[in-house]
């Protein structure tokens, strides 16, 4: 495994990496927040699965869930279902399947567009994002997901989850990413699952999922 902390000189690393011999020697990538880049590159780059929600730093006072998380991801076949350790709420209704794919928000947005990151256009995504108000206010965050709107990418998007923002969600958010879901005629929801909070969920990059915003489920495939 390689499990490695974010940062946000990261896509100065894209250039240096050795995809061909990371393909011929394949381990298990996880990381967290910034550490997006390196891993929606590596999995566009090899087809290797990249895990996203834990880092190095998620093991200082590690809780059950994230234990959990880590045991059946990596020690066990891989989840099913994703377990829950909060409240969803559903904000556009719908189901959506296709291969998981996203992470910190401003990153994935970065990552459009550039040489090293590129999707399977006859593909559909499920998109997982997060990020949070220490780092971008709503309108910032909004700022984000525009620029994600107006890449051909979303065309191919399928369904959208987006992890803890706020002890206290603001409305303008919510409304934000149900306006998300009903411009482009796609379930959404909003947990606490994942996120830079106390709950770290993995997300396996690459794996196909489907997402059922009325029964508020991530099933895998």
């Amino acid at each position: 495994m390689v499990l490695f902390g974010g940062g946000e000189g990261g896509n100065e690393l894209l250039p240096l990496l050795d995809y061909e011999k990371i393909r011929r020697n394949p381990k298990f990538y996880c990381s967290f927040s910034d550490g997006t880049t390196i891993l929606n590159v590596v999995h566009a780059q090899t087809g290797l699965p990249a895990y996203y929600g834990q880092g190095p730093g998620m093991f200082y006072g590690l809780r059950y869930y994230d234990y959990a998380q880590f045991l059946a991801h990596f020690a066990e076949s891989g989840p099913k279902e994703r377990l829950k350790n909060s409240d969803w709420r559903t904000l556009s209704g719908g189901r959506g399947e296709g291969l998981l794919i996203g992470g910190y928000l401003r990153n994935f947005a970065l990552l459009l567009g550039s040489r090293y990151f590129y999707y399977d256009g006859q593909e559909d995504y499920l998109l997982f994002l997060e990020d949070h108000e220490r780092f971008s206010n709503v309108a910032k965050l909004s700022s984000f997901l525009s620029h994600i709107e107006q890449n051909d990418f979303i065309r191919r998007v399928s369904g959208l989850i987006f992890g803890h923002y706020a002890e206290s969600v603001p409305g303008d958010l919510l409304r934000r990413l149900e306006r998300f879901g009903e411009k482009h005629g796609i379930p959404v929801v909003y947990c606490d699952d994942f996120g830079h909070d106390v709950n770290h969920a993995i997300f396996p990059i690459g794996r196909r999922a489907a997402l059922n915003a009325e029964e508020q489920s991530l099933r895998y495939g």
